[in-house]
């Protein structure tokens, strides 16, 4: 092991025995404790009530404990463990040239490195080489957008949800079942930190998802996506169906939120025409995006 890495181990409990009692011989003359004795008490000195219950003066009375909140609030405080930082934190701190900067050039840092992004959720069914390329968008493992929070524990604690913070979570046309299960993996904390989130409509007809959306604080822009299959090819079947999805978006996200429509399905072959569809979007006040603009959308 090297020298950098330290190993912290909880300390054994105290074994509660008496250095005298631990060489008392076994057959010495020490009160035996009985199932209905007093003496099953954990304190080792007899006292004078225990012993007038031993010589039969006084009849034995047992004790009830009843718990309560401040107790149980007590008894965690006593078996709480202040952790002390190692001594590397200090060091860091003092040796290192990136923590040596004031914590307002840290975050301009940290926005110009993670920013900007997009976090893409795609299903493999099988292992994959690489992951798919998109015209003007640079792929990158996901392991080295979180990477910097693994350096030490001052940078974790200040990178660690900066990536949901400053980057786009991108769902695409992943299931929605898919998206519900992503979501509920997420901690409250990182979920509070979303700001920006790109779904299938088809996700928020789970009605299970609207208590985890609005988990999301922070959330300021949603792009909703409407694949090729969210509308049925009949004109007025599509455009019933097209009402029902609107208000099923109007009904899922605040009024604060930014709501955008990736208009893929306007350029299918739906018999309802793109300028009906396209002033029913904009009639809710969404903003329009076309399929030219969906590769870095």
């Amino acid at each position: 092991m090297s020298d950098d890495h330290e190993t912290y181990a909880r300390p054994a409990k105290r074994a509660r025995l008496d250095d005298s009692a631990a060489h008392t011989p076994s057959d010495a003359a020490t009160p035996q404790a009985t199932p209905g004795s007093a003496l099953n008490a954990p304190s080792q000195v007899e006292t004078d009530y225990e012993k007038e219950v031993r010589a039969g003066i006084t009849e034995y009375r047992p004790t009830f404990y009843i718990p309560t909140k401040m107790t149980s609030y007590d008894r965690a405080q006593s078996r709480a463990v202040t952790v002390t930082p190692p001594p590397t934190t200090a060091r860091n701190q003092e040796q290192s040239p990136l923590l040596r900067l004031p914590r307002e050039l840290r975050d301009k840092i940290w926005y110009h490195v993670i920013g900007n992004n997009y976090i893409s959720m795609k299903p493999y069914p099988q292992e994959h080489l690489a992951c798919a390329e998109y015209p003007g968008c640079t792929t990158m493992p996901l392991i080295k957008l979180f990477a910097l929070g693994s350096t030490c524990r001052q940078l974790h604690g200040e990178t660690a949800l900066l990536p949901f913070r400053l980057c786009a979570m991108d769902y695409g046309r992943l299931y929605s079942v898919a998206v519900f299960e992503w979501l509920g993996r997420l901690s409250g904390e990182q979920r509070a930190a979303i700001t920006e989130m790109k779904m299938p409509v088809s996700a928020l007809e789970n009605p299970d998802i609207k208590d985890l959306l609005s988990t999301c604080h922070d959330l300021k822009c949603v792009k909703v996506y409407f694949s090729y299959f969210s509308l049925p090819r009949d004109k007025d079947m599509s455009k019933r169906r097209m009402k029902e999805l609107l208000k099923l978006v109007e009904s899922s996200f605040s009024d604060h939120i930014e709501v955008i429509v990736l208009g893929e399905i306007l350029h299918s072959s739906t018999s309802a025409s793109d300028t009906d569809l396209a002033k029913m979007i904009r009639k809710h006040g969404y903003r329009l995006l076309t399929a030219e603009s969906l590769d870095t959308a």
